[in-house]
């Protein structure tokens, strides 16, 4: 049977960012990753470089995602600080 390495606390983390932010992307009726780029004032290339990356988001990127979509605190928490420590 293969060796399964557990996910450190970044890739968690990064796990957890990306299924919050498809969360609210779908509740706001956004169909596509790149469409997202305007809500972080970027193009739509930067945006999905970013979700394939998430540690790469600035803080401005990340604050004007958050606002736009209207994700609040308690569930972004989770996916900015790892509770596992």
């Amino acid at each position: 049977m293969p060796r399964i390495n557990p996910l450190t606390a970044e890739a968690r983390m990064d796990q957890q960012l990306l299924a919050t932010i498809d969360k609210y992307k779908r509740l706001a009726g956004i169909k596509r990753y790149g469409d997202l780029g305007v809500k972080i004032g970027k193009c739509a290339t930067t945006a999905n470089c970013r979700l394939k990356s998430p540690g790469t988001f600035t803080l401005e990127e990340l604050r004007r995602l958050v606002h736009s979509l209207r994700i609040p605190p308690e569930d972004l928490l989770p996916a900015l600080y790892d509770t596992r420590r």
